[in-house]
Parts: C-alpha cells; structure tokens; sequence
C-alpha cells in the first residue's frame, strides 16, 4: 500500500472513532486552562464583534467562550458525530463538514483557532493546512498544538503516523499567534 492510500485509510479511521465517541466526548474534564487561555488570547487581539472559525471545532467546547467574548463563532470537523455535538449546543454561525486540509475560506474570519488537532494531519498534509489558515483571518490568527499529555479517543495518540521531515518552523509550534492591525 503506498503512503496516501494508507494516510487515507487513517484518517478515515480517526473519523470513524470520533464520530463514535462524539455523544461521550465532552465526559472527560478537559479543556485544561492553557486552551482556554490560548482562545482567550486570540479573540484579544481582535476587534469586538468579529467572525472566529474554530477549526476543527469538535463539540464545540470553545463556542460558549467565543460567544461570551462578543464573537460570532463558525466550525468546521471532518467528524458528522463531533458535528451533531456541535450543533446542539446551538451557539455558531454555520457548522461544515470539512477537514483541515480542505479549508478553502477566503479571508472571511478575524480570527481561526485549533486546539488540538495537528496531531491528526499527517507532515506531508502540514503545508497544506498553515496555507488553507493563512487565508481565513482577516486580522488575527492564532493556532496551539496538542497537549502532550493529552490521551485520544480508543486510546489513540493521533494518527500513529511515522512523521517525515518538515520545516523547523511546523515542528516547533507550539503557541503562534499573528496578529495583523489596519
């Protein structure tokens, strides 16, 4: 099996348990203070009343907090399951189905956010991801890698995917906010 076949076959995989894990999914006592500090961060630097596209989403954990803030909230998961979760909390804007490396958002946020996702994206799709987010915001961009201690649905720690290498600049996020004021 080549490499995109099998990348392909993992990420459905991951899909698949999130969609079965989405209705139990909010149980577990996470998100820790240093992601609701990072959320917090990010809406700081923009201009009150904003659109913020949480991506992925999941349940929706941060939309109360964006919403809370003064912010209209949009997301966006690969996961139906996380989705439906998402859309019962009836706090944002508009919810797509669509992974983070198919963002084809045109400048339309203040702000886009993701919370432990990277994980999930393959090195070789990493690229493709900060360019798709490079086109949302219109002022702010803040983006937060996993919690290295964090444990994943059925136990998994993101896709297993052997990485390859990558600019040091992707390795190394952790916390990268940009903001941009005009």
């Amino acid at each position: 099996m080549d490499r995109r076949a099998w990348l392909d076959e993992r990420r459905a995989a991951t899909r698949a348990v999130y969609d079965a894990e989405a209705a139990g999914y909010d149980a577990d006592d996470y998100p820790h203070d240093d992601q609701v500090g990072c959320v917090a961060r990010v809406l700081e630097r923009c201009l009150p009343g904003g659109l913020v596209l949480d991506a992925p989403c999941g349940t929706g954990r941060y939309f109360a907090q964006v919403r809370a803030a003064g912010f209209r909230v949009v997301g966006i998961d690969q996961s139906a399951g996380m989705l439906a979760e998402a859309r019962a909390r009836g706090l944002a804007e508009r919810l797509d189905q669509v992974g983070l490396q198919e963002l084809a958002f045109e400048r339309a946020f203040d702000a886009v956010f993701t919370i432990d996702a990277m994980e999930n994206v393959p090195p070789e799709d990493w690229p493709t991801v900060l360019s798709g987010s490079r086109a949302c915001p219109r002022l702010a961009r803040g983006c937060r890698a996993r919690d290295p201690g964090r444990d994943f649905p059925g136990g998994q720690r993101g896709l297993g995917i052997p990485p390859l290498p990558a600019p040091a600049a992707v390795m190394n996020v952790r916390r990268l906010v940009t903001t941009h004021r005009g």
